[in-house]
């Protein structure tokens, strides 16, 4: 095969590679609702894609201040701490976005200098190419050192999480900063032995970084697919099958889900779990299961949810108890605790409880 075709069919899957991460990011970011975790992993998604992209179309945005700030400036610096915050901040409370600040403004600094010498001082940037080049891959492969130390040392932040879910962080972690150390390392020898050893790192990176490269950036679409249930599902269903008694009694369990569920509010009983709605309805569980998230998308303690919230604002629109607290409907409607409550509200309304009230009492 001619090895410009050879290059170029590279190239393609490479970018095919790169612009689903891209996308992916984009998903998350945008349906984040400005919540932390899905802002980090679109947000890493998107720089990996993106930056990478950036090697394929260099050519085209080397010149370009807009494409640099968008694909290039070395966002790869951003890499190893949106990924540690990502894991770092699942069971923390608090000043999160704070957290996240500190730990991003050293590679929007470094970003933003290296931006700046390129398109500010672009003679004394040509001159010393070699060299900036050098120093900024040095500080990206420093940056995944002390991001694999400082995770190693605050390893007990993630006491509160499943043993398999920490298991399953720590092997995705130290697995991608590993292929990074190593793939950087060779882009810093490289550069400096430039001229010497083109061939040799083009051969390199074709057949054998390339390979690699393909199996980290899928698992990463793979990893970032399995953090979110509706992608999850979406692209790796339980089961392509309906359930069976679904099947057969669909219209009854559509009826006894209206008039049980909604019409007599069964939903507000607490504690509620999907096997003992099923056995007050007189159905399956598996089949419950199934209609809801067939005909809702959701599953069922989203569904179950998403009914108590419409009755707490029912409740406060119509004021039928207005003695309440907002904690008092919130017990009122079925939620066990004040903090599930407040978390579920605005994750389905986008504010908070106190909000809402004061919103109709301007009305």
């Amino acid at each position: 095969m001619d090895i410009t075709i050879e290059s170029d069919l590279i190239d393609g899957i490479k970018a095919g590679l790169y612009i689903q991460l891209i996308l992916v990011g984009l998903i998350y970011m945008v349906g984040s609702r400005w919540k932390a975790r899905p802002l980090l992993i679109g947000s890493f998604c998107f720089v990996l894609g993106a930056t990478t992209l950036y090697t394929i179309l260099w050519a085209y945005f080397k010149g370009s201040l807009w494409g640099n700030l968008i694909f290039g400036g070395f966002k790869t610096l951003f890499l190893a701490p949106i990924l540690y915050l990502y894991i770092i901040v699942l069971p923390q409370q608090g000043k999160i976005f704070r957290t996240i600040t500190l730990h991003l403004a050293a590679p929007l600094l470094l970003s933003t200098v290296y931006t700046l010498i390129k398109f500010g001082f672009s003679t004394f940037f040509h001159t010393n190419y070699v060299f900036i080049a050098q120093l900024f891959l040095f500080l990206n492969i420093a940056l995944f050192v002390v991001y694999i130390v400082l995770l190693i040392k605050n390893r007990y932040r993630l006491h509160g999480i499943l043993p398999s879910l920490k298991k399953k962080y720590f092997i995705f972690f130290f697995a991608l900063m590993g292929y990074f150390l190593i793939t950087y390392t060779i882009h810093f020898v490289s550069v400096y032995f430039v001229e010497q050893t083109e061939r040799f790192y083009v051969i390199l990176n074709s057949y054998i970084l390339f390979p690699f490269t393909f199996l980290v950036y899928f698992a990463t679409i793979i990893f970032a697919i399995s953090e979110n249930n509706q992608l999850k599902n979406f692209f790796i269903p339980k089961s392509p099958f309906l359930d069976k008694e679904l099947v057969e009694k669909e219209q009854e369990i559509k009826s006894l889900v209206t008039q049980r569920i909604i019409g007599e509010k069964l939903f507000k009983t607490q504690h509620l779990t999907a096997k003992e709605a099923a056995q007050t309805l007189g159905v399956h569980k598996n089949a419950l299961i199934a209609y809801i998230r067939l005909h809702y998308q959701q599953s069922f303690n989203e569904y179950i949810n998403a009914l108590r919230i419409e009755e707490f604002k029912k409740i406060y629109l119509e004021n039928d108890l207005p003695n309440f607290s907002i904690s008092g409907v919130a017990y009122e409607v079925g939620f066990k605790s004040k903090t599930t409550f407040y978390r579920i509200f605005k994750e389905k309304t986008g504010s908070t409880p106190g909000a809402f009230t004061k919103s109709l009492d301007l009305k």
